[in-house]
């Protein structure tokens, strides 16, 4: 072997153990930190989205009106305070944005979920007026999840 092909396996092993020591940068295994966090229920069943703190549950009722609730760090409630949250279902009829209004601490459309299924539902959540836009894509399913017995729309399985 000529000293440039050796040259070039030693750079192409260093290059190797390099992306081997790197390859569990920013995996936390299992801690409740960052992307790789496993997803949590929302304490009220619904979906806990991953907005800044305070936390926001998205909730749709037996009545398909949706929910937003928000919980702080150790979820437990705490009454909305200046945030400001949108709602927009997208079935195939066309984007509907949903009035909420502010109903024991929390956010409560005012009109049930368009009927329909297999349609996105969009929340944006601003911690304040001012405050930037957070947006969430949620898909409408409110069938049961056979593993960890929520409504897929909150699943927490990860399948």
């Amino acid at each position: 072997m000529n000293m440039k092909t050796q040259l070039l396996l030693a750079c192409i092993a260093l290059g190797l153990l390099a992306c081997k020591k790197d390859e569990h940068a920013g995996h936390d295994h299992g801690k409740e930190t960052g992307k790789t966090a496993k997803p949590i229920a929302g304490p009220n069943g619904g979906k806990l989205l991953g907005n800044s703190a305070p936390r926001a549950e998205f909730l749709i009722g037996k009545d398909n009106r949706v929910t937003i609730t928000f919980f702080d760090e150790k979820l437990k409630p705490v009454a909305a305070s200046g945030q400001v949250v949108a709602v927009t279902a997208e079935p195939k009829s066309g984007k509907v944005s949903l009035t909420l209004e502010a109903k024991d601490g929390a956010f409560v459309s005012k009109e049930a979920l368009p009927d329909g299924d297999d349609y996105n539902i969009v929340v944006q959540v601003k911690s304040s007026a001012e405050g930037s836009p957070q947006n969430f894509r949620i898909s409408f399913d409110l069938h049961e999840c056979g593993g960890c017995k929520l409504k897929e729309y909150a699943c927490i399985c990860g399948h």
